[in-house]
């Protein structure tokens, strides 16, 4: 034994390591390895080299009979992932490592799914990979295949077999960016799938709306009985029903409900046809009278329009009307008595009747109030011509028309009466209106003269005022007789208006102070020269206590002066100046003002100096930074510096001071000259960015062209874009930037509108489905609150809604729109539950009902039979019976056998009615012990059935039958239910036949004691 352990192989060395590195050693490819292998996977203790030796199988067969054993589950998860990896081919055996359709067959043997979507997803060749492919009928699986396998046939056969919306989608979202061939078939299939669902749900709303409109518009011909004005409307829906039953199968439902509104439609149009055929017949009848009355309101309508269209109606014009009214009169109650002589007419002749009175009441009301409107029109134009005259008269006056004489004007002309339908005399309104207008212009033209001239006055009496209080003498003088002559051309109204605004005070005072400066002739200059001294001394006092204060204005001090000195030479012009100690001191002191003055002009020259000098420091420093940047490269300019250099200089060039006017020319000269180089450096830069920017224009450009053509996506046109839009960040500044950006923009809106539109358009979609959602579990929630018949009818309508719910786009579990539309469903199928179950217990009872008449008849019939009833009340209890028979919609197989067990019954008393008692009772004996032995087996059934004991004698019996009934079990294959047992021993029961009472009090009891054990109901 122990030279078998020293001589034992490796791989069963005790040590594991050495056991790994000796099955490392095998060749896999021998069968004396595989066998090493399995005996490995079969014996060894340590879980990891079992694994490692699973992983060496190459023999298809040999992991089908391993994976079969008693093995650990990991293990078997190993044998099962090596079983996938040799069917793929991936490392296949010496033998069939090539052949496609020895895989196949090994597949078709195994028969599990898992193993060919595993073979489609990872086979090795294309070729085992299509066969594979073949067998699958998994969409979401051929939809990963479509996007993720590695072979463009692959693919396309894989998509091939999609069908199903969700897959499609799955698939354009996941190819969108692998395979744009894919990505639009799949695309192409899920919109024509889109397509035909809505036309199909459009063809059965189409259906719907047409059997609705014709059930609708049959029910409305019913209750008004217009069947031939809408018997076109109603041929073209039948013929648009017929046309949508030929491209889809019908709701059963709809079509009886247009065939019943057909039936009704063919029934009111014979029937409206005999009405009107009867009505003609009447019409023709009365046609006389029914003209003669038309007529009689015809000369009626005629005679008031004629007299509402007479301007001037006279009193012998109404007369005459008014005896006309009263012959027509006469007339129509002839009329009236032909149309009652003739006899009992019909609902047209009534109708036109009523018609033509109605009519002709309505013409002798409006006759009545034509006569009173053409006594109003009298009346009107009387008055007319009254206010015509007094117009005229006050037109004439010469005076000024006041406010309140037309006004009373027009309040009498407004208060005149006017008839209601009369026509009125319009050459004399449009004669009163045309002088009311005229009055009007006249009273505008004498307020408009009046305003005029007392705007005048008033712009004259202050001008007045001024012209006083600066001395104008002369000019005040003519403004004073212009104005006298305009008050005495003043009328009395305009002479108040002014006396209440003060202006003809404003203007007395005016006139008495220019009087007084005509009577002084007094000037003198003395008093004005030593005013303007003292002034001019006050200011030098002023300038030298300011000399501190910067903020002091000078230049208005030195203006002060010089309009001074000009003020003293125009007081001295004409004369030479007598008083030559005032001109000394004035210019004295207009000499130590200007010093003063003088000293804060030359600090200024010194700051104009200071800001020279900053500005050749300015200029120095650009012409430094130029020298510098013009020996640099493009590249390592920074010009966003040169720019915020630039502008800097600009503000800061503007917030320096002023300098000598002498030298501003020079010194702005060297500032634009410095900046016009920089500038020229920058402007090439902008130059070659605005080139760039081109070609990023023209680049977006291509873009949009290619979307445009189909070529590219929408999404792959927006990183495209994307992609510039970075590129245009890092360019900087351009010439003609504006310009370039809104092009460049342009383009990226237009795109990015594109994708904006596919967005819109799928949450639009997603928005509608919502909506359909939203509508779904309305009306199934709508659907779970009937009860009755009405539930059960709804039964295909909660189907169509469940179909349209899953012809939406899938949710997940946990949406809240999925769990109620789950609630509603669970809602709906519960209110069916128990509406199954209250029929049942109803058709239950309906059935014990009847079972109890059966019995109560049977024993009728026996005692009439033995004479203790009479023949009639046994066939009254028969019609009571079949009166009160019950009948349910769930008709079972006991509730057909009670109905046998009453016609048995009432056969039996039929029999009694034509033969004699004797031989029906010798008939019934003859039968009775056939009717009582299968009684009792049924009893014996049922007790067994129902675990009940049996009477004694019945024991052996019982024994005996339960022998035989075990006998029979071993043969049937499957077990019988309870119900079906009781439903087959009570079918049985009530087609065994008759029993005296005698007899079947006792069984039947025996019967029913062990049922209801079973089912407490009966």
């Amino acid at each position: 034994m122990f030279i078998n352990r020293l001589l034992a192989p490796k791989w069963k060395h005790k040590n594991p390591r050495v056991r790994k590195q000796a099955l490392l050693s095998l060749n896999a490819g021998l069968d004396e390895s595989q066998k090493i292998f399995v005996d490995v996977i079969n014996n060894d203790v340590e879980i990891n080299l079992r694994r490692f030796a699973i992983s060496r199988l190459n023999n298809i067969d040999c992991v089908l009979v391993l994976r079969k054993g008693d093995l650990e589950n990991l293990l078997i998860e190993d044998l099962t992932k090596r079983l996938c990896e040799l069917l793929a081919g991936a490392c296949g055996s010496s033998d069939h490592s090539l052949d496609s359709n020895y895989y196949m067959e090994k597949l078709d043997e195994i028969g599990e799914m898992c193993f060919v979507d595993y073979v489609a997803h990872h086979g090795k060749s294309v070729e085992l990979r299509k066969l594979a492919l073949a067998k699958i009928k998994n969409e979401s699986v051929l939809a990963e295949i479509a996007v993720t396998d590695d072979d463009d046939a692959i693919r396309s056969a894989a998509l091939d077999c999609v069908t199903s919306p969700a897959a499609l989608e799955r698939v354009v979202k996941n190819a969108r960016r692998k395979d744009k061939n894919i990505y639009l078939i799949a695309q192409q299939k899920l919109a024509a799938w889109q397509r035909q669902k809505v036309e199909f749900i459009e063809r059965q709303k189409k259906t719907q709306r047409i059997s609705a409109d014709i059930v609708e518009l049959v029910r409305l011909c019913t209750h008004s009985q217009q069947w031939l004005k809408n018997e076109s409307r109603l041929l073209d829906l039948f013929q648009s029903w017929d046309e949508s039953r030929k491209h889809q199968q019908n709701d059963a439902e709809l079509s009886a409900k247009v065939e019943q509104a057909n039936v009704q439609f063919q029934q009111g149009l014979i029937e409206q046809k005999k009405r009107e055929e009867i009505e003609v017949r009447e019409e023709q009848a009365f046609a006389p009278v029914f003209n003669k009355m038309q007529e009689i309101c015809e000369s009626m309508r005629h005679k008031i329009e004629e007299l509402r269209q007479q301007a001037e109606p006279s009193e012998e014009n109404i007369a005459d009307v008014i005896l006309f009214a009263k012959h027509m009169d006469t007339e129509w109650q002839q009329l009236k008595q032909q149309y009652h002589n003739k006899g009992n007419p019909g609902c047209s002749a009534k109708a036109a009747f009523l018609e033509y009175s109605a009519e002709y009441e309505g013409l002798v009301g409006d006759f009545s109030l034509c006569v009173k409107d053409a006594n109003t029109l009298g009346e009107y134009i009387a008055e007319l011509n009254k206010l015509t005259m007094l117009a005229g008269e006050l037109l004439k006056k010469t005076e000024p028309i006041a406010v309140n004489e037309l006004g009373g004007l027009q309040q009498q002309y407004q208060a005149i009466k006017t008839p209601c339908k009369m026509t009125l005399p319009g050459g004399l309104q449009r004669r009163f209106e045309g002088l009311l207008k005229e009055l009007s212009s006249v009273q505008q033209q004498q307020i408009s003269l009046q305003k005029t001239r007392i705007e005048e006055i008033t712009t004259l009496t202050a001008q007045l005022e001024d012209a006083i209080e600066q001395g104008k003498t002369k000019y005040a003088l003519n403004l004073a007789n212009r104005g006298k002559k305009l008050f005495k051309a003043l009328s009395a109204m305009d002479s108040r208006t002014l006396q209440k605004q003060g202006v003809i005070s404003s203007f007395q005072k005016s006139i008495h102070r220019m009087n007084e400066l005509t009577d002084w002739r007094q000037w003198s200059s003395q008093p004005v020269k030593r005013q303007l001294c003292e002034v001019m001394e006050q200011l030098a006092m002023d300038i030298k206590a300011q000399q501190e204060n910067e903020g002091y204005d000078y230049s208005a001090a030195v203006q002060q002066i010089k309009q001074a000195r000009q003020e003293w030479r125009g007081i001295s012009s004409g004369a030479p100046d007598t008083d030559k100690l005032l001109w000394e001191r004035f210019d004295q002191v207009c000499n130590n003002a200007y010093a003063f003055c003088q000293q804060y002009f030359d600090r200024q020259a010194m700051d104009r100096q200071l800001n020279y000098e900053k500005r050749e420091k300015v200029c120095q420093d650009l012409e430094q930074y130029y020298q510098k940047i013009s020996q640099q490269s493009r590249e390592n300019i920074d010009w966003r510096a040169l720019g915020k250099i630039l502008q800097a200089a600009r503000q800061e060039w503007q917030q320096l001071g002023v300098v000598n006017r002498s030298e501003k020319d020079k010194i702005n000269g060297r500032f634009k000259h410095i900046l016009t180089q920089i500038e020229a450096i920058s402007r090439d830069q902008k130059q070659h960015n605005s080139d760039e920017k081109q070609i990023v224009i023209k680049r977006a450009k291509t873009v949009q062209v290619l979307l445009s053509d189909g070529k590219i996506s929408v999404q792959e046109a927006v990183e495209s874009i994307k992609e510039l839009q970075g590129k245009w960040k890092k360019i900087g500044a351009a010439r003609k930037d504006k310009q370039l950006w809104e092009a460049f923009r342009e383009i990226c809106n237009h795109v990015f509108s594109l994708r904006q539109a596919e967005l819109d358009i799928i949450r639009q979609t997603r928005q509608e489905d919502d909506i359909k959602r939203e509508t779904i579990c309305k009306e199934l929630e709508c659907l779970a609150q009937l009860k009755g018949d009405a539930l059960k009818q709804a039964r295909s309508v909660m189907l169509s809604l469940k179909n349209d719910w899953h012809a939406l786009a899938g949710l997940k579990k946990q949406h809240p729109q999925e769990r109620r539309f789950q609630r509603a469903c669970d809602a709906y199928e519960e209110q069916e539950k128990m509406r199954v179950s209250e029929a049942l217990i109803n058709a239950q009872q309906m059935i014990n009902q009847n079972a109890k008449a059966c019995w109560q008849l049977e024993k009728t019939f026996f005692e009439c039979l033995e004479g203790r009833c009479e023949m009639g009340a046994l066939t009254a209890l028969v019609d009571k019976t079949q009166q009160q028979w019950g009948s349910s919609h769930v008709r079972s197989l006991v509730d057909k056998a009670i109905s046998t067990r009453l016609d048995t019954v009432i056969g039996w008393v039929e029999k009694l009615q034509h033969q004699d008692k004797a031989s029906i009772i010798n008939a019934i004996k003859l039968q009775e012990i056939d009717v009582i032995q299968k009684k009792e087996l049924l009893c014996l059934e049922v007790e067994i059935l129902a675990n009940v004991d049996s009477p004694p004698e019945m024991q052996q019996a019982r024994m005996e039958y339960q022998v035989s009934q075990l006998a029979n079990k071993m043969r049937q294959k499957e077990d019988v239910k309870l119900d079906e047992a009781l439903e087959r021993l009570l079918v049985s029961w009530h087609q065994a036949g008759i029993l005296s009472t005698a007899a079947n009090d006792v069984i039947e009891n025996r019967f029913y004691a062990a049922v209801r054990v079973i089912d407490k109901n009966y």
